[in-house]
């Protein structure tokens, strides 16, 4: 499906069903895997760094290179004509930025 068609909950399953050493799905939500008892399990991949840091770093190496440049291209795409260099957009990418990106790169999503 296109990354574009995709509604947020969608992605949201997508990048739990693609981490399932880290993800779960439960009702339609994503939720870390181990959590500590009394601590919400929900997460959410699309605004939180943390999460999507997670399952970036799940990806196998070439996989992470596959990521890096989508995620530039992602980046590209709000800010066009390298105005602010490739380093400076990737660190400063947003959580969605980067789920969109590791959509992608995964083959859960097409452009």
């Amino acid at each position: 499906m296109k990354l574009t068609d995709l509604t947020p909950e969608q992605k949201r399953i997508a990048i739990a069903e693609a981490c399932p050493k880290l993800f779960k799905v439960l009702n339609n939500e994503c939720h870390w895997r181990f959590s500590c008892e009394g601590e919400e399990s929900r997460v959410d991949p699309l605004s939180d760094l943390n999460a999507i840091h997670e399952a970036v770093m799940s990806l196998d190496i070439v996989s992470k290179r596959v990521f890096a440049e989508t995620l530039r291209k992602v980046c590209d795409d709000e800010l066009p004509g390298n105005v602010l260099g490739d380093e400076f957009v990737i660190q400063n990418a947003t959580a969605e930025q980067r789920a969109d990106a590791f959509l992608l790169a995964t083959g859960r999503a097409e452009p």
